[in-house]
């Protein structure tokens, strides 16, 4: 993201609402386009929406300023956004970004080429946890710590959780047995922790309701969520295991993803937006859904039937509470460091 110099313009917008936030992005999107590039707006309007009454996703942020350009044909003013064009090349919006083969081809080139059973059988070797003695409950265990309330999910229309599981030590990991078949849409679960209690947000009709799930219950910004709905699952996990990042679990969505958790550890939204913003565009040229690249996003919990499927969303590798690992899966066996993963010749206790 490139550096420009702050506008006087940013003071002249009107504040973000409490109501109608969709609204105000698309006649402050407007304002601004007489005055700055479409990569300007952008960066204004997410400075601006920072504190808002709900989340603001940057696909809405963005789609916003698309429009506002298309609907005149507009162009910038000449001299409305000299440093932009000088600093650097035009930001792509994150939702226009296709994988592109020479960024896949790049990351994954000494990965092995896998069918998917063979995947399977790859990456159980090397789960310091054993996915075929887990269950939903203990793969929570491992994802979370003492002390987390985790909300799990089982239609998202629902806004409360189906249930709120308390991460205890000791902890009973039988108590989401219950849900781990009979669910038609399957099972979700949120993997930052929240409070347990709801918050009052506004949707983008303007109304407010109750949520449970929002970025004002989380208590700690923990993980950031990779998938993709673009490369077959084969392909993905190829790029998964070559990436130089704490990977947590990953796991089948019954479909026909692959939901890869990656440890990050942010306290806060802002920290977690400043650790993984500047990664997303590169993200979402090796395969990675932009969409789900939010700090607030549902994931498949591991180990529960989806029904309307017929599958079941299976656990394909699952690490520590804290994988300190910064390096490649890929090189874990090969060259185990202190601060890799162990060698997996011999697998932890469940």
């Amino acid at each position: 993201m490139t550096a420009f110099e702050p506008s006087p313009l940013r003071l002249q917008i009107q504040p973000v609402p409490e109501h109608g936030i969709h609204s105000w992005l698309l006649s402050t999107a407007n304002f601004l386009r007489h005055h700055h590039s479409p990569d300007e707006c952008v960066r204004i309007l997410e400075e601006a929406t920072q504190n808002a009454r709900r989340d603001v996703p940057g696909f809405e942020i963005e789609a916003a300023v698309a429009k506002a350009f298309s609907d005149r044909g507009l162009t910038p003013p000449k001299g409305a956004s000299r440093v932009a064009r000088t600093s650097g090349p035009r930001r792509q919006p994150l939702y226009k970004i296709e994988p592109e083969q020479r960024a896949i081809d790049s990351v994954s080139t000494e990965a092995p080429r896998l069918t998917l059973d063979e995947w399977r059988s790859w990456l159980a070797e090397r789960s310091p946890k054993r996915p075929d003695r887990m269950s939903p409950g203990a793969v929570l265990l491992h994802l979370f710590e003492p002390g987390d309330c985790v909300a799990i999910i089982t239609n998202q229309q629902r806004r409360e959780p189906r249930h709120l599981e308390l991460i205890t030590s000791p902890h009973d990991t039988t108590t989401l047995d219950y849900l781990a078949t009979g669910q038609p849409q399957g099972v979700w679960f949120l993997p930052q922790p929240i409070t347990g209690k709801p918050v009052m947000v506004q949707g983008t009709n303007g109304e407010e309701h109750e949520s449970w799930r929002s970025k004002g219950c989380v208590t700690s910004f923990r993980y950031v969520l990779l998938e993709s709905d673009k490369l077959p699952a084969e392909d993905f996990l190829r790029v998964v295991v070559s990436l130089p990042v704490p990977i947590q679990s990953i796991a089948t969505s019954g479909g026909r993803s692959i939901h890869v958790l990656v440890r990050v550890d942010c306290p806060t939204k802002a920290e977690w937006d400043a650790a993984v913003g500047p990664l997303k565009a590169a993200l979402a040229r090796i395969g990675c859904d932009p969409a789900a690249l939010t700090a607030v996003r549902l994931s498949r919990l591991p180990l529960c039937r989806r029904e309307e499927k017929n599958a079941v969303q299976e656990l394909l590798f699952l690490a520590n509470h804290r994988p300190l690992q910064t390096r490649r899966l890929l090189d874990a066996c090969a060259q185990p460091t202190p601060t890799a993963f162990p060698p997996y010749a011999a697998h932890d206790d469940p």
